[in-house]
């Protein structure tokens, strides 16, 4: 199992043609093999398969095609849920990696309000790493777009972050500098007089926020 994943991490990080035909075979091979184990072993083999299914989604994400990359994913991930297998936060950071890549954020949505929802609920400090990562992809997925629309998305996101830190509990989702950061750029790249006002007011909220200049 182990060189299985190895292999098609490799041909990912080299965009290896064969990348997305290799990390399907591999799930198959994987999954197979867990069929294979005892009952008592069921909870690591659930874990083993997805990783499995994760990096396959990680691939699509990365080497498919623009035009196929959002499709694909959701594909992947109708096929997880088929074979019983939940998705967690590094699924849907794939998707909406995915969904970026093609252009179409506004089916980001279904993907982030489950990534929310799971890290808004994970009281593991050890996701903070993951958590931000999620976070930046979806902001990022809007701030590429370069439209009013997609820059009032982006925000939206950030403000609903940022009203989740104030009224819940210490283990929510908080937006870093990088989510603003995204926002700021999404501002910016409208291009509008209107866009770079509401860019300097997120970068006034984001120096207050982080208290920048005033060490």
């Amino acid at each position: 199992r182990h060189s299985l994943i190895q292999d098609v991490k490799q041909k990912i990080r080299s965009n290896h043609p064969d990348t997305l035909k290799d990390a399907k075979r591999m799930v198959r091979r994987i999954v197979a093999l867990e069929k294979q184990q005892d009952a008592a072993s069921e909870g690591d083999s659930l874990t083993v398969v997805l990783r499995a299914y994760n990096l396959w989604m990680h691939a699509v994400a990365r080497c498919a095609p623009e035009d196929e990359a959002g499709k694909r994913a959701e594909d992947v991930l109708e096929e997880m849920i088929q074979q019983g297998v939940r998705p967690n936060v590094v699924t849907y950071t794939s998707i909406i990696d995915a969904h970026a890549k093609s252009g179409t954020p506004e089916k980001v949505q279904p993907a982030l309000e489950k990534a929310l929802l799971l890290l808004e609920g994970d009281s593991n400090k050890s996701s903070s790493i993951t958590s931000s990562i999620t976070i930046d992809a979806i902001l990022n997925a809007w701030a590429q777009q370069g439209t009013m629309k997609s820059a009032e998305q982006a925000e939206l996101i950030l403000l609903r972050l940022e009203t989740a830190a104030r009224e819940q509990n210490q283990n929510v989702v908080r937006p870093t500098a990088n989510s603003y950061a995204t926002v700021i750029k999404a501002w910016g790249n409208v291009g509008t007089w209107g866009a770079a006002e509401r860019a300097e007011l997120l970068l006034n909220r984001m120096i207050k926020q982080y208290q920048i200049g005033n060490n």
